[in-house]
């Protein structure tokens, strides 16, 4: 009985393994690879990112197109 189940375990894992390696093989969606810089926030602070196609990815808030702008302090 147990030869058989690990058989059919190994025969699954055969079978579904084609399918791990080709999602884990996609090519980076289009929209991620442009260069187009949007501030976003996350925790709390706030951060520059490459493309709101990457912000959205790390579940960063999306604040405005553009570098995120540095607050002056007059000391």
């Amino acid at each position: 009985m147990q030869r058989t189940f690990r058989t059919c375990l190994a025969a699954l894992a055969v079978l579904l393994l084609p399918l791990v390696v080709a999602d884990a093989q996609q090519p980076v969606q289009p929209e991620c690879a442009v260069n187009a810089p949007v501030c976003g926030l996350k925790n709390g602070s706030r951060q520059t990112y490459w493309n709101a196609c990457l912000a959205a990815r790390d579940a960063a808030e999306l604040l405005y197109p553009g570098e995120c702008r540095t607050s002056r302090s007059y000391n």
